[in-house]
């Protein structure tokens, strides 16, 4: 693979305790237009994996902050939500286009929303699955998980459906409810994670979570929070159970972009807010991964593409510590 070479800067210090990456408690990026929206890290590879919603790509860095160009697939338009799926050795994104991408076309906009598989080591495409024709409507596949047999689940922001794509790569609506339509213009469904025999599932505009039975599909059941959430982006799930999510402001809103701990006595079907760590800055913060048992948020700056702001040309990896 091509080694991009881009400059880094990391701040703080050494995060105690993890592996020889030296992983730091922040890294920014210099990288003009990348905007990326998704994060995963591989363990295997010690490399955070980022997908950029202009350029169409992805990149990884290490824990030194070093990059390297992973795909630059021409049929990539926005990379949305991307996971590394450490089981099975590959890097699985949604591929979607809301017209903000060097690479958008109106044949695309609104329309395109793929899943793309690729190999971990070499970067290949493995699969490419399409999901535009089992839904009429607009699309925006969002956010994916994976259970453990290695069934990938979607959301879309602009159906109310989840989408599943099973073992063969045959995909197929796995569920779809009224209580997920959102406003035309409006992010509706958005992040998602497995847990056992269910999804947790966010619905963006209106700051709430679901419950969705894996066994029953239509049983879908809102989880009843003990505090009000503006707005959801990228879900967590930590290995305690306790959930973290990402909310943040695309409109100047009067609320805090934050990241939230959220834990449950009762499976799910209520929630407790635990912590909150306000972001500061606005700088967009999207979605979440997990290294060596520490959360790393994602800063995306998103509304500066979209509003058409000066390019930015810095962002950030940022460690979140309750």
């Amino acid at each position: 693979m091509k080694k991009i070479i881009l400059s880094t800067t990391l701040v703080i210090g050494l995060m105690s305790g993890c592996s020889s990456n030296h992983l730091v408690n922040s890294i920014e990026i210099n990288s003009p237009k990348l905007y990326p929206e998704g994060i995963s890290y591989s363990t295997k590879k010690e490399r955070f994996f980022l997908g950029s919603y202009y350029h169409g790509s992805i990149i990884s860095v290490d824990g030194k902050g070093n990059i390297k160009e992973f795909v630059n697939d021409q049929e990539l338009v926005s990379v949305i939500g991307i996971k590394v799926d450490q089981k099975r050795d590959r890097v699985i994104v949604c591929n979607s286009d809301s017209g903000f991408g060097k690479k958008s076309s109106e044949v695309s906009i609104g329309k395109l929303a793929q899943i793309r598989i690729y190999d971990l080591d070499s970067g290949k495409l493995q699969e490419t699955i399409d999901l535009s024709h089992l839904y009429q409507g607009g699309h925006f596949v969002n956010d994916l998980t994976i259970d453990l047999d290695g069934n990938i689940y979607v959301t879309d922001s602009f159906s109310p459906v989840i989408y599943k794509i099973d073992t063969k790569a045959k995909a197929s609506i796995l569920t779809q409810s009224e209580v997920f339509q959102a406003p035309q213009g409006s992010f509706g469904l958005n992040g998602i994670v497995y847990l056992d025999e269910y999804l947790i599932v966010a619905k963006a505009n209106e700051g709430k979570l679901y419950k969705v039975s894996l066994k029953n599909p239509q049983d879908i059941q809102e989880i009843l929070l003990d505090k009000r959430i503006n707005s959801i982006d990228g879900l967590l799930l930590q290995k305690d159970n306790a959930l973290i999510l990402v909310s943040n402001n695309f409109a100047n809103a009067p609320f805090d972009e934050a990241v939230y701990k959220i834990q449950s006595t009762d499976n799910w079907a209520s929630g407790q807010v635990k912590a909150v760590k306000k972001i500061e800055g606005e700088v967009f913060p999207t979605t979440l991964t997990e290294v060596a048992d520490s959360i790393y948020v994602n800063y995306s700056y998103l509304p500066d593409l979209i509003m058409d702001k000066p390019t930015v040309e810095q962002f950030k990896i940022q460690k979140i510590t309750f």
